[in-house]
């Protein structure tokens, strides 16, 4: 009989292998997903077990060093390599995902195997190609072949969709479903930290044995937690016998890594949930129109938001009387604050530096571009920088500018207004940096800007900040949400569900929410204030059937240095129904019918690891 060998995929994300090496015999047995130590040429290098076999003795192997940390599970190790054929990219991006925070925790993880945890069962796990294998309900398999071509799973989980009114917090809904099935071991999937610990907190003081996947990681890998709460990549907390997997907000852009490969949190729990055979509950106010359409929707379950809905207050700037201006008049329209709550004003710009956005002073209409509605940003003269005083004064003469543009169609425009055509057209000036100077000077109370992730001080009684601030807040008399109408300018999927989303954050926390819009967003505003939504859904689906583009239409840029070499030699099948469209020698779209299809279709494909030469985008947002 043959000695032992692994194949393993090493820790180079361009030539990941995977390769054969030989399994020493002092080592206990290899199990799917246990970290090693190889020897590739000259270098050690961390690698990944994904198959065993026995020595042919075809060829001298090379043996593993030593072992680092021990798989936990043949589910996560089907997942990560699920992951990287879905996102068509290295299994080295998801299989670092396996890892312990802590190398003692993984020590803790092995020994409790070693003696057996009690209540693990063993089951009969059915692996990627259909075969049948005896494994453990907590390690995964005891033998098991070669994992390195896992397949996607034989579907995408669906999903159910708890669609709460706005004004009410997700993570409170959370915790009422999860009351309703005590007992239950499950995930949930957290967009932002700060909603990570408002969750685990809730969880723990309501008597469930509950953790976080970064600080207990051991203690959901041996069983002693029933609800792991993590992050986007929470789909890879070690916790076997998932029977409920709860996504809040999937929309936050937290949600998505912006670096390659750009994993989405709601797509990684979805495939997780079709491993484990259970679908994906998502929670929010304001659901992806993607998500919409294909879920099946619970609406106010509970009956507990009825209450929640706050004070809505419309500012149009056109309005805006040119004495007070904007800020004045927020200080008017916020005047009744629910002192009993908190006497605080939390004035919410989209910008954190001095410049603005383009306004015509003749028309006061913010300019925005005809194709898209986004907002159209300048093109400044090349001057030295000047100081402060003589910048904000060439900002107010409008001296600086040469032109506009549109971010997002990329389209150069003269220095006109796209409403009157008139020449008065200057940067408002209008962001994070001047609404604080004017609160300061409007009042003799404690203004604060917040930049970054700093948390405002508890005696600022005018706190200024991004959209991120919304996040960083606990509770607040009123907020003013500037220019929210700017994020239907992000992609026709995103647009909406993101700008609800921010308003429901306000309103969750404040007892009366200002909307300062430009008057581009007037549906938007007349559903808020109506307490009704859902027209708005409907009206932009059906513009997208108008379009051809039905929801579940996913759209993918491969881009690289290589593209166009790659995508000719492409079998015909992998686009064979799909529509390829050419943007440039390093760019093209494809288009699919569904998001699994799609990334079914190209996950069959020969493509390389190495980003530079080729990357996919999946459902770019500019798009």
């Amino acid at each position: 009989m043959g000695s032992k060998t692994v194949e393993v995929v090493v820790e180079i994300v361009g030539r990941p292998g995977p390769y054969r090496y030989r399994w020493p015999e002092a080592f206990e047995s290899p199990q799917p997903g246990d970290e090693v130590v190889v020897e590739l040429q000259t270098r050690r290098v961390a690698a990944w077990v994904v198959g065993s076999g026995t020595d042919d003795g075809a060829c001298e192997l090379k043996p593993v060093l030593r072992l680092r940390r021990p798989g936990i599970s043949s589910r996560l190790l089907d997942l990560a390599l699920a992951s990287a054929r879905w996102y068509v990219c290295s299994p080295v991006y998801f299989l670092r995902k396996l890892r312990s925070p802590r190398v003692r925790d993984a020590a803790k993880v092995r020994a409790t195997r070693s003696i057996g945890m009690p209540g693990s069962s063993t089951r009969l796990d059915r692996g990627p190609d259909g075969d049948s294998s005896l494994t453990d309900g907590l390690t995964g398999a005891t033998s098991f072949g070669s994992r390195s071509e896992a397949r996607l799973p034989p579907s995408i989980a669906p999903i159910d969709l708890i669609w709460h009114s706005l004004g009410a917090s997700s993570v409170e809904m959370a915790l009422v479903l999860l009351r309703q099935r005590r007992g239950v071991r499950g995930i949930i999937v957290c967009p932002t930290l700060r909603q990570r610990t408002r969750m685990l907190q809730a969880l723990l003081a309501d008597g469930f044995l509950a953790g976080d996947v970064d600080v207990d990681w051991a203690r959901a890998a041996i069983g002693e937690i029933d609800l792991v709460v993590a992050g986007r990549y929470g789909a890879f907390a070690p916790i076997d016998g998932v029977e409920v997997l709860v996504v809040l907000d999937p929309i936050d852009p937290s949600m998505r890594e912006q670096a390659t490969p750009g994993a989405d949190g709601l797509e990684l729990a979805r495939l997780r949930a079709g491993l484990e055979g259970i679908p994906v509950t998502v929670i929010t106010a304001a659901p992806p129109l993607s998500v919409v359409a294909v879920a099946r929707i619970y609406r106010e379950p509970f009956g507990v938001e009825a209450k929640r809905w706050p004070s809505v207050g419309a500012v149009q700037l056109s309005d805006v009387d040119p004495s007070r201006g904007v800020v004045g008049t927020i200080l008017d329209r916020s005047h009744a604050l629910d002192e009993s709550r908190s006497p605080r004003l939390a004035v919410i710009v989209p910008s954190t530096g001095w410049s603005g956005w383009l306004r015509c002073r003749s028309c006061h209409v913010l300019q925005r571009c005809g194709t898209c509605q986004a907002s159209l940003a300048p093109i400044n003269l090349d001057i030295e920088r000047p100081g402060l005083s003589h910048r904000l004064a060439l900002v107010h003469r409008g001296l600086v500018l040469a032109g506009m543009y549109c971010p997002t169609c990329a389209i150069r425009l003269p220095l006109r207004c796209v409403h009157c055509s008139g020449t008065q057209v200057t940067t408002t000036a209008l962001s994070a940096e001047r609404v604080r100077a004017l609160l300061a000077g409007a009042t003799h109370a404690h203004v604060e800007l917040v930049t970054g992730d700093e948390m405002p001080s508890a005696d600022a009684q005018y706190v200024v900040g991004g959209y991120g601030l919304l996040d960083r807040i606990e509770r607040c008399g009123a907020i003013a949400l500037v220019n929210l109408e700017q994020f239907w300018g992000v992609s026709s999927l995103a647009g909406l569900p993101m700008a609800l989303y921010y308003f429901n954050r306000g309103a969750s926390i404040a007892s009366r929410v200002l909307v300062c819009s430009d008057g581009s967003a007037e549906a938007l505003l007349s559903s808020l204030e109506s307490r009704n939504v859902r027209p708005l859904y409907r009206s932009e689906l059906a513009s997208r059937r108008h379009l051809g583009l039905p929801p579940a239409t996913a759209i993918v840029r491969i881009h690289g240095q290589r593209v166009k070499e790659l995508v000719d030699a492409q079998a015909p099948e992998v686009f064979a129904g799909l529509e390829v469209i050419a943007e440039s020698e390093t760019s093209y779209l494809v288009v699919g019918a569904s998001s699994y299809e799609l990334h079914e279709r190209l996950a069959s494909g020969e493509w390389p690891t190495e980003s530079r030469a080729c990357r996919f985008t999946f459902d770019p947002l500019e798009l």
